[in-house]
């Protein structure tokens, strides 16, 4: 499975659709399998979709992203984990715990998941 997180200074980048880079993980058997980071410089919104997609990026986990990008995202069959927060390597071993979404990662103020907010398939894990 192959997890993108977009990141700043080695924290969750508070909002994708301004994001300057992306961690992308590959995870096999609940473990990091492998992790490299890529600049997406000043990639246009209609063409962050894209590029996860040629990433072949299963979940997106992120901070804040607009809805728009969120249903374009999740209309490429990529699943959109919002309101994450915190350290991006702290969150991936979290996630592949199966401790994502979990309060302790929570962006400060974020209430999507009491309404269930997120996109795209079925929430999976790990």
């Amino acid at each position: 499975m192959r997890v993108a997180i977009p990141i700043w200074e080695y924290r969750v980048s508070p909002v994708f659709d301004t994001a300057k880079q992306v961690l992308i993980a590959d995870i096999e058997r609940g473990e990091v399998a492998s992790q490299f980071v890529i600049d997406l410089g000043a990639k246009f919104i209609l063409r962050r979709a894209g590029f996860l997609l040629r990433w072949r990026v299963e979940i997106l986990i992120c901070g804040g992203i607009s809805s728009y990008l969120a249903r374009l995202v999740a209309a490429q069959g990529i699943q959109v984990v919002p309101g994450i927060g915190g350290n991006a390597n702290e969150v991936l071993k979290a996630f592949c715990q199966g401790n994502i979404p979990s309060s302790r990662f929570l962006m400060a103020g974020w209430r999507g998941w009491r309404r269930k907010r997120y996109y795209g398939a079925r929430f999976k894990s790990c």
